[in-house]
């Protein structure tokens, strides 16, 4: 029978450390956390109907069903007016802890109602600090549907819809964990004006 070495739990402490205090982990949790949109009536929380819904397994088991009250919401148009980026936050069952989902469709215009458009999916346990994505656009895709919601005095906002696919499961960033899903479905009010 081969003979294994006893892991050094200090020296994996110390790695975890280095890999947590990484400044490009930092610039990305600064990026997708605490980077907010310009507040409009719709962006700057959940509207009525808003959802998100899907099984998700591997290093989170979570039958995600938010809706209303549970969940907190907001959007922005993507730099450079490509797309759009949706994020939601919601609980992870009884545990007190959060999940933020982000979904960015940079191929999605306001007003559009399109299918299998690229997707970059982002999946960050709030308190563990865990970050997870799909990496690029080659492996998850959205189909969406875009409904007017009455004028405010801001720019036009729409109710955005539909559902995220992926044919990969999101890699942990900052580890080597996964999470597999079956599918996202989404409905958000979403701000057109692009994040500056």
């Amino acid at each position: 029978m081969p003979k294994y070495d006893k892991p050094d739990l200090t020296k994996l402490r110390q790695q975890e450390k280095k890999l947590l205090t990484n400044p490009w982990i930092a610039s990305l949790a600064l990026a997708l956390l605490l980077q907010a949109p310009a507040p409009s009536a719709y962006a700057s929380g959940c509207s009525t109907e808003t959802r998100l819904a899907g099984n998700l397994y591997g290093a989170i088991e979570l039958a995600l069903d938010w809706s209303d009250e549970e969940i907190e919401c907001d959007s922005m148009g993507r730099p450079g007016g490509a797309g759009i980026r949706l994020r939601f936050s919601g609980p992870v069952g009884d545990s007190g802890n959060r999940l933020t989902v982000i979904i960015a469709i940079p191929e999605l215009n306001a007003a559009e109602s399109r299918q299998e458009l690229a997707t970059n999916l982002t999946m960050i346990e709030d308190r563990a600090g865990r970050f997870f994505s799909s990496k690029g656009l080659d492996s998850c895709w959205a189909d969406v549907r875009q409904q007017l919601l009455p004028q405010t005095e801001a720019a036009p906002a729409y109710r955005v819809s539909g559902t995220v696919y992926c044919i990969n499961p999101l890699a942990q960033v900052n580890g080597n964990s996964s999470i597999r899903l079956d599918e996202l479905v989404f409905s958000a009010a979403a701000d057109w004006r692009p994040d500056e």
